[in-house]
């Protein structure tokens, strides 16, 4: 369904992660604020960004466990810490927003240090979570692109395979792929995919709609791409065999 909306799973977790780090971060920001300068309306609000977090940090982890299901190798070294500090940060947003909304938000004044404390504890897990999460997308990314093979394709222009090498610098796609083990290994490898797909069609359809060529794929779509650049980006990719 999704993919007839043109939406992607990982565009969906993406969008969704940053209201649970916001808001946990400003709830944070006003517990500490609301003990330094004796502002309880400021605790109020946290309250409510809390409970926010809390909800939006559910649907955060949900999409979150769809895009890994559909990541080469699961997401790499990082995902377990990135997942168990996502959990930690939305156990600890539910936990809080559960005893204050039973008191009603009036929180007994020696309980109201412990809140604070779970609050913030709360807003560096969520913000482990997505440091780990920037460093899953673009801490192994590379503006390298490897030199395609020297041996000449018949039907393929060296001009566009020299173009599409530049496009896939351009666009980090080693942050994702590998090459000649050059890159990093959260997708396929593609030291051979001109052997696997050598119509340059298949491979410009598949950077178009990655989905609909590969269901369940987490590939984002570049259907928003020139052209001419898809077809360089496929001459480039169907010379590695």
């Amino acid at each position: 369904m999704l993919e007839g909306l043109g939406l992607q799973w990982v565009e969906i977790h993406g969008a969704l992660t940053h209201f649970p780090i916001a808001l946990l971060m400003i709830a944070a920001a006003l517990e500490v604020g609301a003990a330094a300068f004796l502002l309880p309306r400021w605790r109020a609000i946290s309250f409510w960004m809390v409970a926010g977090a809390a909800l939006s940090g559910v649907a955060a982890l949900i999409s979150g466990l769809v895009t890994a299901d559909g990541m080469e190798g699961g997401g790499g070294p990082l995902m377990p810490t990135h997942r168990l500090a996502a959990y930690g940060a939305v156990a600890v947003a539910i936990i809080v927003t559960a005893a204050r909304a039973r008191e009603r938000d009036r929180t007994a004044p020696r309980a109201a240090p412990a809140l604070m404390a779970a609050v913030v504890i709360a807003a560096s897990l969520v913000g482990l979570t997505g440091y780990l999460g920037g460093r899953m997308v673009f801490g192994e990314a590379t503006t390298a692109a490897p030199d395609a093979p020297s041996v000449r394709i018949e039907g393929v222009d060296p001009g566009q395979v020299a173009r599409g090498q530049s496009l896939f610098a351009r666009h980090r796609c080693a942050s994702c792929h590998s090459i000649a083990g050059q890159g990093a290994r959260r997708g396929p490898d593609l030291t051979q995919t001109g052997s696997r797909h050598p119509n340059p069609g298949w491979q410009a359809d598949h950077l178009r709609d990655p989905a609909r060529l590969r269901p369940g794929s987490a590939m984002p779509r570049y259907d928003r791409l020139p052209e001419e650049d898809l077809r360089a980006l496929a001459a480039y990719l169907v010379s590695f065999r």
